[in-house]
């Protein structure tokens, strides 16, 4: 079964928080994952969003991001009238992440309308699939 077969198969039905999804990018990076995956949970955060991203969540991802790539630095000054206004919309993330080269080869499935909330268990499936590539 591919990733994309597992994304549609489970990310309509269920629930996982960006905290969670956060929690698993640092618990990864911490472990050396592999870096593509790490740009590819990026994007599943940023599609997966139905709400606006909290400053500061997005700051974690940045920081985690910066351990990771030297490129990830421009997303601080990119990032400066997100700390005016206190959140960055799901398109705005997407859209720094596309200047940052962050960008996934799964990006079309990613941008199907989908109810954006899968269950932990459901993720880890598909992160086994991912890190598989």
């Amino acid at each position: 079964m591919s990733f994309q077969d597992l994304f549609i198969k489970y990310a309509s039905n269920s629930q996982i928080s960006i905290d969670k999804l956060l929690d698993i990018l640092n618990f990864m990076n911490v472990n050396n994952a592999n870096i593509q995956t790490v740009k590819q949970l990026v994007q599943l955060i940023c599609h997966s969003s139905q709400s606006d991203l909290g400053y500061e969540e997005f700051a974690r991802v940045v920081y985690i991001l910066q351990k990771c790539e030297k490129d990830a630095q421009k997303a601080v000054f990119l990032s400066a009238d997100t700390e005016q206004k206190g959140y960055l919309s799901p398109s705005e993330l997407h859209q720094l992440m596309c200047s940052l080269g962050l960008v996934s080869p799964f990006q079309q499935i990613l941008k199907l309308k989908i109810s954006q909330n899968i269950s932990y268990e459901d993720f880890c499936l598909i992160l086994k699939e991912m890190s598989e590539k």
